[in-house]
Order: C-alpha cells, then structure tokens, then sequence
C-alpha cells in the first residue's frame, strides 16, 4: 500500500501528507488519473515534437531551394550564354564557332584568372597579346598573293595556341569588345603602358580657384569687423579666438550681401554651399549669435535687476528706471 501511495504521489505530484490515510478506492481513481494524464501528455509532447521536426525539415528545404535559385549569378549566367550561344562567328573553321573549338574548361580558367587581375593589370595582358600578333608591315605577305602596300594593319587574335575571333578572344579575358577595340587604339598612343584616363590629373571646369576662396575670406573679414563683437566675459588666459555676428542675420542674409557685393563688382559667385564650406574651413571662429541672447555686461545687469524687481515698491522701479 505504501508502494502504492508512494507511485500514486510521484505520478500525480499530490503530497503524501494528503493521500496517507486515504481508502484504497481513492488511491486506485488517483492513480488511474495520473495514468491518463501523464500518459497524454507525454504523447502530447512526442507529437509536438514530430511536428516541430517537420516543420525544421520544411524551411530547409525552402533554404536550399533558395541557395540553388542564388546559385546563378551574374557571371553564372554570361557563361552559360555563351557556351549555348557561342561567338557567332564560322569564317575560321567551316562553318563552325571557334568558341566550340578551344576547350570550355581551359577557357572558363583562363577567364576567372583574368577577372581576379586588376585593371591596370589585365590591360597590359591583352595589349600584349595584340601587339604580338599585330601585322603591321609595309607589305602585305601571303603565300600565293603578290606583295603589295599595306593600306591598315591586320590583328589576329590567339587562344591556347588556336586562332579565334574577337569576340572570344574578349570573353576569355572577361571584357567587352569596345575594350578591345580601345586598348588596340591606345597602342599607337601609350605603346606598350597600361592606359591612363583623360581626365587624370586635370581639375575639373567647376574648380574654384584661389582667388574666390580668398574673395570670400576677405567679405566675412570685413563684415564682422564693422558688424561683429569678441565674446564677451572671457578669461585673460583664453586663447580662443572668436567673434560674434549680430542675430538679425543669419548665414544666408551673409551670402545674399555677399552676392550683392560681387555683383556690383562684376566678379564670379561661388554657390551657398560653397560659400558655408569656405566659412568653415577659413574663418571658422566667426559665429551668428542666437537671437535673444544677454551676453553684455549692461544686459545682463538689466536682466538681473528686472528679476529681483517683485518685492519692491512701484517708486523704486520708477527709479530703477
């Protein structure tokens, strides 16, 4: 009975001091409940779990669905186009591409070698090969025509040892056909350098010059030396330099009088933007006060005495006055 009572409370989790001195009956409907109980829900849980796992078996399912659909980038794809498409060309070798000929694997190697380089670098690579088979003699040569001038140069184009066209001789080095066409120009220019834009070391049209950075300099100069103030109430060992300019007008009144000024004298403006730009960088210690703000000595004493002034009689304020 005992092991009974003990089985019936580890079951239920009842506590023993409540079932010690019940009747048999009682213990054997306590210990059916528990059966039923503990027994569903350990069920329960099993099946909760079954489905937790499928749902888990579910979304990585959906996940390597996705990765496979991701699989195929962009360069993925520009290779697969062109191993179905091929180079379009079938002068070389009957009627046949010469993208078909040259072996895909060697070619799709020589290609991710050649996007790893850099610019710089890949450029000389294919302007050597250009250079090299470059027929650019005074006379043409052929084995059963007769020598004649030469009126523009012939450009031959070679992959793994086998002729090919431009257009896979361009995708084997991951670049376009105008590269090629370009970097074959810049031959006659650069000669065997690698290529270098027009624009490097050249200022573009809109630079400002120094002079308008000095033009505007010279405006705020004089503009807060007949409008501005130094801050006051500072300490004599302060080295910090800076002057206040009246509330009334804030950075854009500044420039408009700017503008005014220029215009009189027929000279070129520079942009709000970069007017606030050169303020900062050239005369950065020149700051708008905020409107409402007591900083003399006079103000101040004005403020404190208006304060201190509800206790006292209306006589006294008049004097104050």
């Amino acid at each position: 009975m005992a092991d009974s009572q003990l089985s019936c409370a580890s079951c239920s989790t009842v506590p023993p001091e409540l079932t010690c001195h019940q009747d048999p009956d009682f213990h054997e409907e306590l210990e059916l409940v528990g059966e039923l109980y503990f027994d569903n829900n350990e069920n329960d849980g099993s099946d909760d779990c079954d489905s937790c796992s499928d749902i888990d078996n579910d979304c990585n399912e959906n996940v390597n669905s996705l990765n496979e659909s991701n699989y195929l980038d962009t360069e993925g794809i520009k290779q697969q186009s062109f191993k179905i498409n091929g180079c379009g060309c079938t002068r070389l070798y009957s009627n046949k591409p010469c993208s078909s000929v040259v072996n895909w694997g060697t070619l799709i190697s020589y290609r991710l070698s050649c996007l790893e380089k850099s610019k710089q670098e890949l450029d000389l690579i294919v302007k050597y090969q250009i250079f090299n088979h470059t027929q650019s003699g005074p006379v043409t040569v052929g084995l059963k025509r007769k020598a004649v001038d030469r009126k523009r140069q012939r450009q031959n184009f070679y992959f793994a040892g086998q002729v090919v066209c431009r257009n896979t001789f361009a995708f084997a080095h991951g670049v376009s056909k105008n590269t090629i066409i370009s970097i074959g120009s810049s031959i006659d220019v650069n000669s065997l350098e690698a290529r270098v834009h027009g624009n490097n070391k050249k200022l573009p049209k809109h630079t400002l010059e120094l002079q308008g950075v000095q033009m505007v300099k010279t405006f705020l100069e004089n503009y807060s030396s007949q409008n501005g103030m130094p801050l006051p109430g500072r300490t004599p060992q302060a080295n910090e330099k800076c002057i206040l300019l009246p509330s009334d007008k804030n950075k854009s009144d500044i420039y408009e009088l700017y503008c005014g000024a220029l215009d009189r004298t027929g000279q070129k403006q520079v942009g709000p933007s970069t007017f606030r730009k050169i303020w900062l960088e050239q005369c950065p210690y020149l700051l708008v006060m905020k409107p409402a703000t007591d900083l003399c000595l006079k103000c101040q004493k004005h403020v404190e005495n208006i304060t201190k002034s509800g206790n006292i009689t209306e006589e006294e304020k008049q004097i104050k006055l």
